[in-house]
């Protein structure tokens, strides 16, 4: 049910918002807002919305459903933005973490040293 409010939320900021410019990052805004709020996320934002505009005749037209009162295409379409941005995550944390690793075994310092920190920080996997 969280999915499916999340997906709905941006699709309502446009109708009652038509403008061509700052409706996406609002959308997202409020996608994220919503997840986080439901404890879904907690220390990363996942791109969920990044994925929905890719097809943009398909967006339009789920946009335009949702206006005619079919939430399915809207909500079909967030769906498939959730696989496919869970999916880049997990491809992301991985390649982070093996990064991290390669670097462990090119960096010389001493056991608790700032630049381990640094090397942490630098590939994002210090959260």
């Amino acid at each position: 049910m969280i999915v499916a409010n999340a997906a709905i939320a941006p699709a309502q900021f446009e109708t009652i918002h038509p403008f061509p410019d700052g409706n996406g990052r609002v959308g997202r805004a409020l996608v994220h807002a919503q997840l986080r709020h439901a404890r879904l996320t907690r220390h990363v934002t996942v791109p969920v919305s990044a994925g929905l505009p890719t097809d943009t005749d398909a967006y339009v037209a789920a946009l335009g459903a949702y206006r005619e009162g079919d939430p399915a295409p809207v909500v079909e379409r967030f769906a498939d933005a959730t696989f496919a941005a869970l999916a880049n995550g997990r491809q992301l944390v991985s390649d982070l973490h093996r990064i991290r690793d390669d670097w462990a075994q090119q960096v010389k310092a001493r056991r608790g040293a700032a630049a381990w920190r640094v090397t942490e920080i630098v590939a994002g996997t210090r959260w």
